[in-house]
């Protein structure tokens, strides 16, 4: 099997300005900086410590997530949720690939109410998932990269009262998992999503 190459340039200079991992995904690693009085946001291979250049948006950026599986696709995307100008509590998704190194728009527009509150991204499955801050009266949001669809799925918890809290939100062999804590003791529920992003 041929390994998998990747469109890196060369070397940055990281030692002049502060450099913040947000995700890693596969073994790649999504990172942002803040030079030049903008953020700027690249892709890093720790085993060949190359970097590449992840060219910026015109508008304000909400969330950013890495997707990348080598076992799928040599190339990885980066998926955007930016807000729109000048409707500012108006989003859109735009998807940047690696292979063709530019911005697509995936979605309509849809309103801040969706998302606001929300957690770090995670890539599972061809997937990327927003989980909520707290459990009461929220969903999960789930963009499908193949089929540029997002949708609103439910948490997976019965009885959602208020002090309920999410501890952990993370992929592990083809998996989502979650856990949760609805009492406030040492007592947890841990939920595994299938494969078929079913709940």
């Amino acid at each position: 099997m041929r390994p998998p190459t990747y469109r890196f340039s060369l070397y940055i200079d990281f030692s002049s300005f502060r450099v913040t991992i947000m995700q890693s995904c596969n073994g790649l690693l999504l990172c942002s900086a803040f030079r030049n009085h903008a953020s700027e946001y690249y892709v890093f291979n720790p085993t060949t410590k190359q970097l590449a250049f992840i060219p910026p948006l015109p508008n304000l950026i909400w969330s950013m997530a890495l997707a990348f599986h080598p076992t799928h696709c040599v190339h990885y995307k980066v998926v955007s949720v930016c807000r729109l100008k000048p409707r500012k509590n108006m989003f859109q998704i735009q998807v940047y690939s690696s292979d063709t190194r530019t911005w697509k728009i995936c979605v309509e527009s849809f309103s801040a109410q969706k998302i606001s509150k929300y957690r770090d991204p995670v890539y599972c499955n061809g997937a990327v998932y927003w989980a909520p801050e707290y459990c009461t009266g929220s969903n999960f949001v789930c963009f499908k990269l193949d089929a540029e669809q997002l949708q609103m799925l439910p948490l997976p918890v019965e009885k959602m009262s208020y002090g309920t809290s999410i501890l952990y939100f993370g992929e592990s062999r083809g998996h989502l998992h979650l856990i949760v804590n609805t009492t406030g003791k040492y007592v947890f529920n841990v939920y595994e999503m299938p494969t078929d992003h079913s709940v």
